[in-house]
């Protein structure tokens, strides 16, 4: 379960209670409470014209300019102690 978070509200419903625009990718995005990565998410970011908005993300556990690579294992990823 390595990286997973919640985003629970509806793209729509969150860009109108913030303010800010959507985009057609942010409103494909499903509300979840299990979003691992690899998924696509909704993410605010800032606009050329210096607005926000609401846009869809890959969400990945290594950046795409990052030349590390990761294990084909992703359940390795947190070591726990007993």
């Amino acid at each position: 379960m390595c990286g997973r978070f919640a985003m629970p509200w509806d793209p729509d419903e969150l860009a109108d209670r913030l303010g800010v625009n959507t985009n057609e990718d942010a409103r494909s995005v499903a509300p979840s409470y299990n979003i691992a990565p690899d998924a696509t998410i909704a993410v605010i970011r800032r606009t050329a014209d210096g607005g926000s908005l609401l846009a869809g993300a890959r969400w990945n556990l290594i950046p795409a300019w990052s030349d590390t690579c990761l294990s084909s294992n992703k359940s390795a990823c947190r070591h726990q102690l007993i």
